[in-house]
């Protein structure tokens, strides 16, 4: 027997003989009885640690799952260089960041732009590249003209372009002429083709160069005239909330990329 059961038996006793008012026994009864501060704290509910995850060009789509416990993921994106020729570089993936406001267990789909191609050198155009990236066109040596890089974007919700949240745009293909520089991706002249493809030069006669892909993508270049880069955009879309944005133009060379971070993690890419 416990001391709080020796108390209680010799109150009992005492309310027996009159000694003790009964209102107060009851009182003390209720007193003796609680638990409630030997009861164990509740346990708290699952979390996920702070980390991050990367995703490299590999020409398809790619995923992530958001862990539990997260609701707010930090994603940074880079979008591909256009195609660069012995001498003239292609414009420069643009840079976009945002933190997007997600439910755990939501499905991210990642879209990480290549870098553009060479024309064929049979002045019939050039391939297009994933994610946007337009053609260029040569109409004899095909190193000399180039396609347009493609756009770096994350999807939820959908894999349709309006279901895209962040996107940094491509650089434009450049063209072995003065001059021949092609646009950077997210810069003030991006963004003036199709919807998140960039335009493909059409010849017949010259160097052109490609489009990059984008939130808009890039056109192409006329005759002897490198592409324009696509633009970026860090809106979100429905309940897929954006806050923190931000997007520099030109700042990635080579393919795309993507990190997405959660908790602790900062921005890591720049």
């Amino acid at each position: 027997m416990n001391k709080r059961h020796i108390w209680l038996t010799v109150i009992i006793l005492l309310a027996t003989l009159g000694l003790v008012n009964c209102n107060l026994v009851v009182s003390m009864f209720e007193d003796f009885t609680d638990d409630s501060s030997t009861k164990p704290a509740p346990t708290p509910g699952p979390s996920a640690e702070p980390g991050d995850i990367h995703f490299y060009y590999t020409g398809g789509i790619q995923s992530f799952t958001v862990p539990a416990g997260i609701t707010s993921i930090s994603v940074e994106c880079q979008g591909a260089q256009g195609y660069s020729t012995p001498v003239y570089p292609g414009g420069y993936g643009a840079y976009a960041f945002a933190e997007v406001a997600v439910s755990p267990g939501a499905r991210v789909y990642i879209y990480v732009g290549g870098q553009g191609q060479p024309a064929f050198d049979d002045g019939t155009g050039g391939p297009v590249v994933y994610n946007g990236g337009g053609a260029g066109f040569s109409c004899d040596t095909g190193i000399y003209a180039g396609g347009g890089g493609g756009a770096t974007d994350i999807r939820i919700g959908g894999q349709s372009l309006n279901d895209r949240v962040i996107v940094a745009g491509g650089g434009g293909g450049a063209v072995e002429m003065p001059g021949g520089i092609g646009g950077n991706g997210g810069a003030a002249d991006s963004g003036y083709g199709l919807l998140g493809v960039g335009c493909s030069a059409a010849g017949p006669s010259g160097y052109s160069g490609g489009g990059g892909g984008g939130w808009y993508g890039g056109t192409a270049g006329g005759e002897n005239m490198p592409g324009t880069g696509g633009s970026s955009y860090t809106g979100g879309q429905g309940s897929f909330v954006t806050t923190n944005q931000y997007d520099e133009e030109g700042s990635n060379s080579g393919d795309g990329h993507v990190m997405i971070s959660w908790g602790d993690y900062g921005m890591l890419l720049e």
